[in-house]
């Protein structure tokens, strides 16, 4: 769960970038039109989008966590199974 949870955080900070990488990295050497490129990128990104991406990624986890425990108390009994039954509906 915890691996899980890091490379959570981690598709969060990679995805964060995405955006200003594929505006700025890359750009010519002539500043004009470097500038007017990069200012039409910003306007015509795909914005929207990108807030999906990032606004899907604590579903994703959840889901993720969901299926790790979910495992866990299928093949587990007792106390120890009551213990994951509880994660799961904590999530």
């Amino acid at each position: 769960m915890n691996d899980t949870v890091e490379m959570v955080s981690l598709l969060d900070k990679l995805i964060s970038m995405v955006p200003f990488f594929q505006i700025f990295a890359g750009r010519g050497t002539y500043k004009t039109a470097e500038l007017i490129s990069t200012g039409y990128q910003i306007t015509t990104y795909n914005w929207e989008l990108y807030a999906n991406a990032l606004n899907s990624i604590p579903e994703i986890k959840r889901k993720k966590l969901e299926d790790i425990v979910g495992t866990a108390s299928i093949y587990t009994h007792g106390k120890e199974r009551r213990f994951w039954e509880c994660v799961y509906n904590a999530l």
